[in-house]
């Protein structure tokens, strides 16, 4: 069974525009109903995201995924409501 989690994280130093107020959510699927698993999946994607150059790879990507500060997790996909309509 997949389960689904939202995973708010904070970007580091060296990604962030500016540092400390560059954060994303992301929306990730686990095997497990484990926390900790949506986490590290999520930061996976952040740190993939952004060592990518559009569609291709930089050649030396910067930093580790657990660079990515894990700000909260929460069961299922939340929705984001700030800003907008």
């Amino acid at each position: 069974m997949v389960h689904k989690f939202t995973v708010i994280l904070s970007r580091p130093d060296y990604v962030a525009e500016p540092y400390g107020q560059d954060h994303l959510v992301m929306y990730v699927e686990v095997s497990d109903f484990d926390a900790s698993q949506a986490a590290d999946a999520a930061q996976q994607e952040a740190w993939e995201i952004d060592n990518t150059c559009q569609t291709e790879v930089k050649p030396d990507p910067i930093g580790e995924p657990s660079d990515y500060y894990v700000v909260a997790v929460f069961s299922g996909w939340q929705a984001s409501h700030y800003g907008g309509e």
